[in-house]
């Protein structure tokens, strides 16, 4: 069951919460979709998908890990997850967005991407966050264009070659003030 209330964001249309040790179900349809967690090379386990959990829930204390996506009009249908969490090679806090296939193109993960920016910059203190995104991903690169983010070089992720954008606070802060 869900009890960190401090954690839970919300924007006009969304609302998101972190991963509570009873989500696996409920995510499981997201995260074991070879489409959208293309990375591994056989559908995720399910030992591999409470482990993850597990992992989210213990970076709650640090403020971090994976929040579930959800309408405000809707709360019992999810839209997506969004992680900020170390990535793998770097430690680099990385944001990301996985979106459910029926609700790609409809900004959803523009705006909770954005209200998680807010919260790593002004309550975590965050300094920079990154993003990594397939080449030939245009969707997950156009999030990262609308976030802010920008190219800062190309690099191997999950054996991967992907393109990793960053975006420090200072100007994250600019481009919320200029935009209001």
């Amino acid at each position: 069951m869900f009890t960190n209330e401090a954690l839970t964001l919300q924007s006009e249309r969304l609302y998101s919460r972190p991963f509570s040790s009873t989500d696996a179900r409920f995510i499981s349809h997201i995260l074991r979709d070879p489409i959208i967690i293309f990375w591994y090379k056989k559908r995720m386990s399910w030992r591999l998908l409470r482990y993850g959990i597990r992992n989210s829930v213990k970076m709650n204390k640090w403020v971090l890990g994976w929040w579930l996506i959800f309408s405000k009009k809707d709360k019992n249908t999810l839209i997506g997850v969004l992680p900020l969490q170390p990535l793998d090679v770097t430690n680099d806090i990385e944001i990301g967005y996985h979106s459910q296939r029926d609700q790609w193109g409809k900004g959803y993960a523009t705006k909770a991407a954005e209200r998680l920016l807010e919260h790593a910059f002004t309550s975590v203190g965050l300094r920079e966050i990154c993003a990594v995104a397939l080449p030939y991903n245009p969707r997950s690169i156009s999030v990262t264009d609308k976030l802010g983010l920008t190219l800062n070089k190309n690099t191997l992720h999950q054996d991967l070659a992907h393109r990793y954008f960053t975006l420090n606070r200072d100007d994250h802060l600019a481009r919320r003030q200029a935009s209001s």
